[in-house]
């Protein structure tokens, strides 16, 4: 059951960003996060203000955005075209549509007026049809950087070094010789861990072998890690990168750098 609320603020019908986050099963920072990087093309449909509620500093407090219809609509097309985000666009369909009808003036309707709202009704469907396929068609053209954007710059997504060398998919730089690359730049020590300097680029885990008992560490690198790894290959310029995934990274922390 959808949770989508219209409230109307100012006469104009927006949607708590914190309900659509939920109506994609997703975390409310994530989405944000997507808002951010994308504010410009938000932003051309209305400006984008920032609120909160509750006592800052504590567990009470949250900041979140009121978005109009438009900014509703357009934060889908951001989102895999997933079954739930299918019903997420259908819901906020329905939604804007009772908040509309239960704004309008009612009245008593002769033959010719109920016909006149049958064939508005018939329109706003053929409308809803075409601004499903319009989204339909955003998400195809943003699927790829989306993908991307969801791997690299999610909270917390930190990944093994031999995962983010398979997604590099870089000639003579798989997991053995990225190792070996990040230990020649002093990046890495000879244990394959990272030097006190670039600590904040890596997350180093304790993982227990289920066989013998004993703990071992795990080299993880965070999002930034990541960027910061990819512009450490593109200075060293001795790699053939075809690999469109490693501009998509660069475009990626420019856009999060410019949010």
């Amino acid at each position: 059951m959808s949770n989508i609320t219209v409230q109307t603020i100012d006469s104009t019908f927006v949607v708590d960003s914190r309900l659509i986050a939920a109506e994609l099963g997703i975390a409310h920072k994530s989405f944000k996060e997507t808002i951010r990087t994308y504010q410009t093309d938000f932003e051309e449909f209305g400006n984008l203000a920032v609120h909160s509620e509750g006592v800052k500093g504590t567990s009470s407090y949250s900041e979140f955005l009121y978005l109009n219809e438009d900014h509703s609509y357009l934060s889908l097309t951001y989102s895999n075209n997933t079954p739930q985000v299918r019903q997420a666009k259908v819901n906020l369909v329905k939604a804007f549509k009772v908040a509309r009808e239960a704004t309008a003036p009612k009245m008593s309707l002769t033959l010719i007026e109920s016909v006149e709202a049958y064939l508005n009704t018939l329109k706003e469907v053929e409308a809803t049809k075409l601004l499903l396929a319009a989204a339909d068609e955003k998400v195809l053209e943003m699927k790829p950087k989306v993908e991307m954007y969801n791997i690299l710059l999610e909270a917390n997504n930190a990944i093994k070094i031999g995962e983010f060398a398979d997604i590099l998919n870089i000639k003579k730089l798989g997991q053995n010789n990225l190792f070996k690359f990040l230990r020649m730049k002093g990046i890495l020590d000879q244990q394959s861990k990272p030097y006190q300097k670039y600590v904040h680029h890596f997350n180093v885990v304790q993982k227990i072998n289920r066989h013998t008992g004993d703990s071992y560490p795990v080299v993880l690198v965070t999002p930034k890690g990541q960027e910061f790894i990819v512009k450490k290959i593109l200075e060293d310029g001795r790699y053939i990168i075809k690999s469109a995934i490693v501009n998509q990274i660069v475009e990626a922390a420019a856009a999060d750098k410019a949010a």
